[in-house]
């Protein structure tokens, strides 16, 4: 499978210019999608696709469960000043898990038979979410392994929050508005401090799946997924094994058309 993966062209990661002053070129990784095999055809032929979430995660019923996902322990700390405490991610969010290895192990592990190769993550992403209700912005990465889901760090400025609004209220209508906004205030202080982490952290007891991940947050809770139409993203991927019978992709609507008259006239004598 490696060997022939090479020779397609299948295996090497899409390059991303960056827009600095010297020339880089951020390297995305080939993603693959462990599915069955009639699952994969149903994409095809239909554009139907099954996204996760962070909740139907908590209850797979095989090696693929985490009673965790979507949350993790955190402790700041900025000169004396902490928070730590815990926190939860991915309510309003879809998902779709994969990894960057192809293997037959993986394959194993997972319980199927195939599995989806997205050569072009990126098109394969925003092609997805444009099928997503209510989509709001998408992350993309590989996920990160620690031992208990613990994120730990000394943070630049200061933690501490203004609390001179509180301390100044007199009724208990001017207490109530100047708590919950200094509540407001320490939790995006937070979240400033955690950025996307939490979408994208794992325990180290699932390490070797290697996982990356994709991740359409949206403007409402999205319960255990869905199976949407995303007929646009089908031209990113390939089917990793062969499937079970003959397949047709479902035809692509388009707003560009050419109408061509072709003909021949002689060259003009000069």
């Amino acid at each position: 499978v490696g060997e022939k993966a090479i020779v397609e062209g299948r295996s090497a990661m899409m390059n991303v210019n960056l827009g600095f002053g010297r020339p880089w070129a951020l390297r995305v990784p080939t993603f693959y999608r462990y599915m069955k095999t009639e699952h994969i055809e149903e994409f095809f032929e239909t554009g139907l696709l099954m996204l996760s979430s962070y909740e139907k995660c908590k209850k797979h019923e095989d090696i693929r469960k985490d009673g965790r996902e979507g949350s993790c322990n955190f402790h700041l700390e900025n000169e004396g000043f902490a928070y730590s405490g815990v926190q939860r991610v991915g309510v309003i969010s879809f998902m779709l898990c994969g990894s960057v290895n192809e293997s037959d192990d993986l394959m194993s592990r997972f319980g199927v038979d195939n599995y989806l190769v997205i050569t072009n993550v990126l098109g394969f992403a925003d092609a997805v979410s444009r099928a997503v209700p209510g989509f709001l912005e998408g992350k993309l990465g590989a996920c990160s392994y620690r031992s208990g889901r613990q994120i730990s760090k000394k943070v630049a400025s200061s933690l501490e929050i203004d609390s001179t609004e509180l301390l100044n209220a007199k009724t208990h209508e001017d207490i109530t508005k100047a708590f919950y906004g200094s509540q407001k205030a320490m939790v995006d202080r937070i979240n400033y401090e955690l950025l996307d982490e939490s979408f994208f952290i794992k325990d180290v007891a699932y390490e070797e799946e290697a996982e990356f991940r994709l991740v359409w947050r949206t403007s409402r809770k999205v319960g255990d997924g869905a199976k949407l139409d995303c007929r646009d993203a089908i031209n990113f991927c390939t089917p990793g094994r062969p499937l079970s019978r003959n397949v047709s992709k479902i035809e692509l609507d388009t707003d560009q058309n050419i109408s061509l008259i072709t003909g021949f006239t002689h060259p003009t004598q000069s």
